[in-house]
């Protein structure tokens, strides 16, 4: 699996997404959502420490896809930001719920904990 770096991916997204909403973008996903990106060595571009590569977050080729569809959904057809980050990031279920005010990240994240343990 290929992993890439913030400043890879978002020459993949779209030539004209600016850094900053980029990294505007990465913050609320992972704020509003369960979902949360790798934390690996990347592909290509290592920075290297003490002569070790570090682990920094990556994108591979779903988290790009991702990103994709939440340009298209923000830029394009410019839907609020909330709901194309609920729409592209959440499951179809938690979509519904999100929608109806019924889905809440804390309260999912504790089931989730449950279920692990």
């Amino acid at each position: 699996m290929t992993f890439y770096t913030k400043t890879e991916v978002r020459a993949l997204i779209h030539k004209d997404l600016k850094k900053d909403t980029l990294n505007r973008w990465l913050k609320k996903i992972e704020e509003w959502t369960l979902y949360s990106f790798n934390e690996e060595i990347p592909t290509s571009s290592n920075y290297y420490v003490n002569g070790q590569p570090v682990k920094r977050k990556v994108y591979d080729e779903t988290d790009i896809k991702h990103l994709q569809e939440l340009y298209h959904l923000r830029v394009d057809k410019r839907l609020p930001l909330a709901y194309a980050i609920h729409k592209v990031f959440l499951t179809v279920e938690d979509f519904e719920k999100w929608k109806q005010g019924k889905w809440n990240r804390e309260i999912e994240w504790q089931k989730l904990i449950e279920k692990e343990q």
